[in-house]
């Protein structure tokens, strides 16, 4: 790797991040931080450090704690395991207890407990759940994973319940690549841009859809767009009378695919129906287990506990975040 020997960057006032970054305040300290604790990136870390801030009166006016631990236990164990959410219901406590009472902590403090997305069950056959692109792909070359991404037609990167592929090799088109992937009942949606407007096909149902920034119909989030073509690929309703679209079993799904098709070099998104997940090289695959990473409810709808405040989150999605924590500290 090619890397400058100074980045300038920023960064919180307050940081610790396992190991690898540790506040004075908690230097020297006996923490689960060893090598066989992942360093400190664990549920443990993050309860005992937050912990001793506020014993040390060192809580900042904003302060943002990651309790990794039931992401891989949801992984292993499915998307509702309560004995392994009890685990770090008990961190949290832990937490609370670092103030003099709980009813202290909740009269100081507004907290808010959430995840940062959802799980969506996987079934149980490994040789079910798995969706084998390269075979797929046939004729074209997938990059293996550790070459240079010349080495092939297509370049994999697979993020479970749904993957981005680049095109390598100039004259291969998006469609080409589609229909291949079309071949397999449990692919759920292919998308790409085609001059700034977004092509969404699904397998098994009809048609196509294309859809552009800007237009007659309007979505919950006072977003707008022009629709062309079969609207159920997208799981809509569509209001003629109100020119209104309802997102059913996709929330925001022209918004994320935009988002997520614009935000780096010209790409392909495939996904995964639920219960199956996308199979690469390196890739694991968690049958019976959960997973997330596609663009159904059950991947991207989570829950979100709020104490001490009455302002609401109105518009329910990550993005809005920001603004809902500026409005908290105010």
């Amino acid at each position: 790797m090619h890397l400058p020997d100074k980045m300038k960057t920023k960064g919180p006032d307050l940081l610790a991040f396992g190991q690898a970054v540790k506040p004075k305040k908690i230097q020297g300290e006996s923490l689960d931080d060893s090598i066989y604790q992942k360093f400190g990136l664990n549920d443990s870390y993050s309860s005992e450090v937050t912990a001793k801030l506020i014993k040390e009166n060192e809580q900042p006016d904003f302060l943002m704690v990651f309790f990794p631990d039931y992401d891989k236990d949801a992984h292993f164990n499915g998307p509702v395991s309560p004995e392994y959410f009890a685990k770090t219901d008990g961190y949290l406590q832990n937490i609370l207890n670092a103030y003099d009472s709980w009813d202290e902590a909740l009269e100081e403090n507004i907290f808010v407990i959430m995840g940062d997305h959802g799980q969506d069950q996987l079934k149980e056959k490994k040789e079910e759940v798995a969706i084998e692109l390269e075979p797929l792909l046939d004729p074209f070359h997938v990059a293996p994973l550790m070459d240079e991404p010349s080495s092939g037609d297509i370049v994999i990167a697979n993020n479970h319940r749904s993957a981005y592929l680049y095109t390598i090799t100039p004259d291969i088109q998006f469609f080409d690549v589609a229909s291949k992937l079309n071949q397999d009942k449990r692919i759920d949606h292919l998308a790409w841009l085609d001059e700034g407007e977004l092509v969404l096909y699904q397998v098994g149902t009809e048609g196509y859809l294309r859809i552009e920034e800007g237009g007659n119909w309007s979505d919950r989030y006072e977003q707008t767009w022009t629709l062309e073509g079969n609207e159920q690929i997208a799981d809509i309703q569509l209001d003629e009378s109100n020119q209104l679209i309802t997102y059913n079993d996709y929330p925001d799904i022209f918004h994320q695919l935009f988002e997520a098709l614009n935000s780096h070099s010209e790409t392909m998104i495939v996904t995964a129906k639920p219960g199956y997940t996308l199979k690469s090289e390196g890739a694991p695959v968690h049958n019976e287990g959960g997973e997330h990473g596609g663009l159904h409810k059950n991947d991207t709808i989570t829950s979100m506990i709020v104490s001490g405040s009455d302002h609401e989150l109105e518009d329910e999605r990550m993005e809005a975040l920001k603004d809902f924590f500026i409005q908290l500290l105010k």
